[in-house]
Formats: C-alpha cells, sequence, structure tokens
C-alpha cells in the first residue's frame, strides 16, 4: 500500500471510530493538512478518499480499532488541551486595578 493510501486509511478509521462512519471531506482535510504536496492535486486525493471511505464502511468497529492498533496507535487516543483557570497576572500592577466601560454612542450603559 503506498503511504498516501496509508495515511488516508488511518484518518478514516479514526474518523469512522469517532463519528460511527467515516466522512469523506472530514478525511481529507486531516490529510491535506499532513501532506503540504497534495494540496496540487486536490481531486485525486479526493477520489482516493472517497474509495478508502467506502471501503472502511463495511468493516467491524472491533476490526477498525485492532487495524489503527497495529498501524497508527496514537490516532486512537484523545488529546484535550487543558486551559488555565482565569486570568494571567498583569504584568508591572502593583495595588488594585479598577476597570470600567467607556461610555456608549447611546448615553448610559446597559446590557
Amino acid at each position: 500500500m503506498e503511504p498516501i493510501q496509508r495515511t488516508i486509511r488511518n484518518y478514516a478509521l479514526q474518523n469512522a471510530l469517532r463519528y460511527g462512519k467515516p466522512d469523506p471531506k472530514a478525511v481529507m482535510g486531516k490529510v491535506l493538512a499532513r501532506d503540504k504536496e497534495l494540496r496540487q492535486r486536490p481531486k485525486e486525493v479526493l477520489a482516493l478518499v472517497r474509495k478508502v471511505c467506502d471501503d472502511i464502511t463495511g468493516l467491524s468497529r472491533a476490526g477498525m480499532e485492532e487495524e489503527l492498533k497495529t498501524y497508527a496507535p496514537e490516532l486512537l487516543e484523545r488529546k484535550q488541551k487543558r486551559r488555565p483557570a482565569g486570568l494571567p497576572d498583569l504584568p508591572n500592577v502593583k495595588g488594585k486595578v479598577v476597570m470600567r466601560f467607556a461610555p456608549g454612542p447611546s448615553g448610559p450603559l446597559h446590557i
């Protein structure tokens, strides 16, 4: 199997495991984001993506998981971004900070 077909199949398997069946547009977005050279020929890539997605639709969930574990186990993990709670401290500020809204063109502030 060619490397591009393996990449497409891995992303299609990941998409199918997360959402039930593979979405060719989502898979194509992932593939084009990974390999910038493929952006020059999107029609060829889309045809390959659709063919691979059709092939994957017939597989069982366990078969999909097993194949993805074999070729790209890192795609099985979900990465969650953790955001820090609250706002960072302002640099070079000593004492109390008072903030207000500027007056609007319609008169007093209202929400």
